[in-house]
């Protein structure tokens, strides 16, 4: 209940999941040949799984939900764990899970717009003249307490054997900073879709839910290029060059974009073909383009 329900990731995992190579897969046709052989007495009925969130294990056709625990594996001769095409449920999403709103606003406002904010600060110069500017008005507003008062560990950085410490002033414009990251990329990618959706025909919703899908290539890699800034780091400080880093981030992203474009002009071929399904990819396009934009900055523009 806690995984399915509660945890504050199992968003961003159940997004990443539709990108699995192996998933577990109901054969209907099979499910329904075995109560009928249950029926009529030529098999044995088996209690149900302990499915630990909850599926509807009839219907299960999308990773997104499931564990992978394999307790449901061989159930009614229906249940198997099969390989597929990499990213084949953005293509074509599950019946019984279709591309949701929620789904969009995780994605574009918070895997692509949060979370680089998050990562983006401790390199950006803006940040830094964003603090110095509120500092220097409250100096010159006589108020200094935001400048003098500090947070335990767990709410804000506060190792003062380590010399760092993140006063209330730090914790505002750094909270700010990575809120406005969210607001500035969501709006922009948002725009960029709508933009894609209106070149297709007439505005559907559902539609705009579903190009989205396309960048979750993109929302994957720079969870885990933000994360790995911090090993590079320390690697560095033990004295490794890593001199391919940068290089090797930049061939991620190129590999990364090649997948989305492809994702998106199969997308597409869904709802549109021959000359508005070309012109439709360029926002898809555009929309790749302000993520490298942004990860451009972090490791080259600054």
């Amino acid at each position: 209940m806690w995984c399915r329900h509660l945890c504050p990731v199992n968003g961003v995992f159940s997004l990443l999941a539709k990108l699995a190579p192996l998933h577990y897969h109901t054969d209907k046709g099979a499910w329904e040949d075995y109560n009928r052989q249950v029926r009529q007495g030529e098999a044995v009925r088996h209690a149900a799984p302990n499915c630990a969130p909850l599926i509807p294990l009839k219907q299960l056709d999308s990773a997104s939900d499931c564990h992978m625990c394999s307790r449901c594996s061989g159930y009614k001769n229906a249940m198997h764990l099969e390989a597929r095409k990499p990213g084949s449920e953005l293509i074509t999403p599950s019946r019984d899970r279709p591309a949701s709103i929620w789904e969009f606003v995780l994605l574009i406002f918070g895997l692509l717009g949060v979370a680089i904010g998050a990562f983006h600060w401790s390199a950006s110069p803006w940040f830094v003249q964003l603090k110095q500017a509120a500092a220097v008005w409250l100096v010159n507003h006589d108020l200094m307490w935001p400048l003098e008062t500090t947070a335990p560990w767990w709410i804000l950085t506060n190792y003062p054997g380590q010399n760092d410490v993140f006063n209330l002033l730090d914790g505002a414009v750094l909270i700010g900073y990575i809120l406005a990251t969210g607001l500035v990329m969501g709006f922009l990618l948002s725009g960029c879709l709508a933009l894609t959706n209106r070149l297709l025909g007439a505005w559907s919703w559902p539609r705009l839910w579903h190009l989205a899908y396309a960048l979750i290539p993109l929302g994957g890699l720079g969870v885990f290029l933000g994360l790995s800034t911090t090993t590079v780091s320390l690697l560095r400080g033990d004295g490794l060059r890593m001199l391919w880093a940068n290089d090797a981030r930049a061939a991620l992203l190129i590999a990364c974009s090649a997948w989305c474009l492809s994702l998106g002009w199969k997308i597409l071929g869904r709802y549109a073909s021959g000359v508005r399904r070309l012109s439709a990819l360029g926002g898809v396009a555009l929309a790749i383009g302000v993520v490298l934009a942004a990860w451009w900055l972090m490791f080259w523009g600054w």
